[in-house]
């Protein structure tokens, strides 16, 4: 469960993080431009508009500070109770997961067209099913004896 959630909170953050730093992001295009203080380009903003973008940005890289550091704390707990390599490619697998569906619905981006990406794809999933069963196995034998 902790690499799923470092997986899933580092994904997180990094879509905090294009919030927070890209110039035409979702956070310019979606919650400033269509409010009256904010023309089109940026060039036209009011000083208001201007201190509302920095105040989002600022609370956005915050919060990609803080989930980078649970998301830091889980793996390395992860890591404990799964042992270092698997904790490892736990946390990949479910980080990779994540920013797919991350992509897909906060983007637009389509990943889906492409069958050799699908195929690799599905081979992460399997993967990290596979070596969270084992994992669980393991636990449940080693806590046995």
């Amino acid at each position: 469960m902790e690499s799923f959630v470092s997986g899933v909170a580092s994904s997180f953050s990094s879509v905090l993080a294009k919030c927070a730093l890209d110039s035409d992001g979702p956070v310019q295009r979606h919650l400033l431009r269509p409010s009256t203080c904010c023309g089109e380009r940026p060039e036209e903003w009011t000083d208001k508009c201007k201190l509302a973008d920095a105040m989002l940005r600022a609370m956005f890289f915050v919060a990609m500070l803080s989930l980078n550091a649970m998301g830091l704390s889980k793996h390395i707990d992860g890591m404990k109770s799964n042992g270092s390599a698997a904790g490892v490619a736990l946390s990949t697998c479910w980080n990779f997961t994540a920013t797919v569906a991350f992509g897909a619905v906060l983007f637009g981006e389509q990943f889906f067209f492409n069958r050799i990406w699908l195929l690799g794809f599905s081979l992460i999933l399997l993967g990290g099913w596979l070596l969270s069963t084992v994992n669980i196995s393991q636990t449940a034998k080693t806590k046995k004896s």
